[in-house]
């Protein structure tokens, strides 16, 4: 089998088609294979691109348009989160289950189950010169154990980056981590990096405490 990208031109037209898929070079077991495992030969046959030579005229015995919606990046799991913190050079492993365990004990993030919802989709057919249109639908948005942010994470994290942009900078965060590493080998005076950090961050607490608006409630966030 051999990974192959099929372009066909269009003679009328500036579009192209563009098919992705393998080609059998040489069926060898594959001719045994595929005789004893009838169940998924409609399956392999859906990745297959039929016998193809450049420069050969094809006739489009049916075209299929199928409605498609742009799909929103994904919510953080557990998992897919301390991937994306380890991309970024944020945490230590010995941090990441405390941080979880941290932002949803306080309400930050939910950890949530949450059903999809119906949406109608068209899938439009051109065969023979006629053109039919069939109206289906799919459940899309189903979430399992994800990571859904609640209305005071929302508002904490709205608080930190207004105020304190820096410090929820990735870029700091991970420079951060850097000098711990200096520190912990030598290279670095531990009092002259957390000086650095503390003046300018003192500074920005205070004028915080002075221009801010707040108000009291029963929830303390920690």
């Amino acid at each position: 089998l051999e990974k192959t990208t099929a372009t066909i031109d269009i003679s009328t037209s500036e579009n192209k088609f563009i098919a992705s898929g393998e080609v059998l070079l040489f069926d060898g077991f594959l001719r045994v294979y595929f005789e004893s495992t009838d169940d998924e030969n409609e399956d392999t046959a859906k990745d297959m691109l039929p016998p193809l030579k450049a420069g050969e005229m094809l006739k489009a015995l049916e075209i299929s348009a199928t409605e498609r919606f742009t799909q929103r990046p994904p919510r953080y799991a557990e998992a897919s989160l301390v991937k994306k913190l380890e991309e970024l050079g944020i945490g230590r492993p010995s941090t990441y289950a405390p941080t979880l365990s941290t932002i949803v004990s306080r309400g930050y993030v939910l950890k949530e189950d949450r059903d999809g919802a119906e949406r109608k989709y068209k899938v439009l057919i051109l065969k023979k010169g006629d053109i039919t249109e069939t109206n289906k639908t799919e459940i899309h948005g189903t979430e399992k154990s994800k990571l859904f942010p609640s209305d005071i994470g929302m508002v904490v994290n709205d608080f930190l980056v207004e105020h304190f942009t820096k410090i929820v900078d990735y870029n700091f965060t991970a420079t951060v981590e850097k000098e711990f590493d200096e520190i912990a080998i030598g290279n670095l005076e531990w009092a002259d990096m957390i000086d650095r950090f503390y003046k300018p961050f003192h500074k920005t607490v205070e004028k915080t405490l002075k221009e801010s608006d707040y108000s009291k409630g029963e929830r303390t966030l920690g």
